[in-house]
């Protein structure tokens, strides 16, 4: 087999590539003898078949292969291959799989499978749990977490398929379970109340204190709220003074209330308060019993 490229050692554990003959990339540069292009760890990482490449300051620790094209400035420890594209501040994690025709650029940043016509840009994030594939664009700091993936959700402004994606939540009975890290007070009663967490200064409807099974409406003039799925480090919101007495907070909200989803958020403007899932107190313990 005719070798396209060898290997220079450069510094550490990495090697830098130079072309051994002249050849044209899937995506449209031209490749000349003696070419400097991007760093390996060892051959294994960049196969001699086929059109693949790595341009000069992008890394690959994991595997390129086929005609797949990494580009400056990215990383990849997982696996490139067929006819993907990976460009601009991009890292593919260990045991991520990109092929096909994907193309993954624009600060993303990939730990499951992509493949397909799909596009994945934009800051976004796909998890070790989820695949992106089909025609499917993966945009605008999105964060694909669950299952499969095959068109624009975005775009088409699916509220259900983006819940899922990101949350891994299904509705029941038209609503779901939300949540969102509060602040807890006691008033002069000692009746407990709670509030949003630096939201005080900046808005009159949010600096109000709620109570939890009353209903809210945001106001028409007044930005929908963010409220997420996730899980909080409590011992950072105490330690760091974002607010005192933090406690996780579930809401219950209505599908027809969700405006959109971005930021790995949900719009939304109707909620419920039910409960406090977990204070900090409890947060200390569990994460203490699981040895973190």
């Amino acid at each position: 087999m005719e070798k396209k490229y060898e290997l220079i050692k450069t510094y550490g554990e990495s090697y830098s590539i130079i072309a051994l003959k002249d050849f044209t990339l899937i995506t449209g540069e031209q490749i000349k003898k003696g070419d400097l292009g991007g760093f390996v760890k060892s051959e294994d990482c960049l196969s001699q078949d086929g059109l693949c490449w790595v341009m000069y300051g992008a890394f690959v620790y994991g595997k390129v292969s086929g005609n797949a094209v990494v580009k400056f400035p990215a990383e990849v420890y997982g696996t490139v291959s067929e006819n993907a594209v990976v460009q601009n501040d991009v890292e593919i994690k260990q045991n991520a799989i990109v092929t096909g025709n994907a193309v993954i650029k624009d600060s993303a940043i990939v730990e499951g499978t992509v493949s397909g016509n799909a596009v994945v840009q934009d800051r976004t994030y796909v998890g070790p749990n989820a695949t992106v594939t089909g025609n499917a664009v993966v945009q605008a700091d999105q964060y694909i977490n669950y299952g499969v993936v095959t068109t624009d959700l975005l775009g088409t402004n699916d509220l259900l398929g983006m819940l899922y994606a990101e949350f891994g939540i299904v509705p029941k009975d038209g609503k779901v379970i939300l949540r969102m890290v509060m602040a807890r007070r006691y008033d002069e009663d000692d009746k407990v109340k709670y509030f949003f967490i630096n939201e005080r200064k900046t808005s009159k409807f949010l600096s109000r204190d709620f109570k939890l099974g009353k209903k809210y409406r945001v106001p028409s003039d007044h930005p929908p709220i963010y409220l997420s799925h996730g899980m909080w480090d409590l011992y950072d919101f105490a330690e760091y003074g974002l607010a005192h007495d933090p406690v996780i907070v579930e809401f219950e909200v209505y599908i027809k209330d969700i405006v959109g989803v971005e930021d790995n958020c949900a719009l939304v403007n109707k909620f419920t308060p039910l409960r406090v899932m977990l204070d900090e107190e409890q947060y200390m313990a569990m994460i203490t019993n699981k040895g973190v």
